[in-house]
């Protein structure tokens, strides 16, 4: 009993590194979230999800919804499960992605930082698409998306339709990488609604 209470305990706190360390926005429970009809969230998407296959797989996740439909709450949640699994997450917006990439170069520590980024099994990127990139911010999203390419999962929140995300990376050759591996051939698991 002592040593199922202890691995239980070390269980416990390891979920709770990673929940401290992934940095979420929200507390999000998956229990809590609001399948109404109206709001046309899919159970059985959301069910497939919250088990973590993607994980495994290395697929990526893009939730494109309007502002103000739970989009940020949904990938937390996801991001949660994630972390009760025991994987690694790192929750960033892209504004503040982009700043810290550009801080690192700076200071020289660039190149550890896009390998500790590489090595988290979910990268969750919010808010995507409220700015147009510069082409150096577009370089340094491309080095973080190029090095999770099917090595990891990523998670992309954005309110910005899919078919605009040209218009917000401006260089042509960036704009096909980027999108490419955060949108790959394969589609990506979507969540719409």
């Amino acid at each position: 009993m002592l040593l199922e209470y202890e691995l239980l305990n070390r269980d416990q706190t390891k979920i709770q590194r990673l929940k401290r360390q992934a940095k979420l926005r929200l507390n999000a429970q998956a229990s809590q979230l609001i399948y109404k009809e109206g709001r046309g969230l899919m159970r059985a998407k959301m069910s497939e999800l919250l088990t973590g296959s993607y994980l495994h797989k290395h697929q990526n996740i893009l939730i494109t919804v309007p502002t103000g439909a739970g989009k940020t709450y949904v990938a937390c949640a996801i991001a949660e499960q994630a972390c009760e699994g025991q994987h690694s997450v790192r929750y960033s917006r892209l504004s503040r992605l982009l700043d810290d990439l550009s801080s690192w170069k700076l200071d020289g520590s660039y190149q550890k930082q896009l390998l500790t980024l590489s090595k988290k099994a979910l990268l969750i990127i919010d808010d995507w698409g409220l700015e147009k990139l510069t082409q150096e911010q577009a370089s340094h999203l491309l080095e973080v998306l190029g090095d999770r390419y099917q090595q990891s999962s990523t998670i992309v929140v954005s309110q910005l339709p899919v078919k605009e995300w040209y218009n917000m990376i401006g260089n042509a050759t960036h704009r096909r990488c980027v999108i490419r591996s955060v949108n790959p051939q394969q589609p990506p698991n979507r969540i719409g609604w």
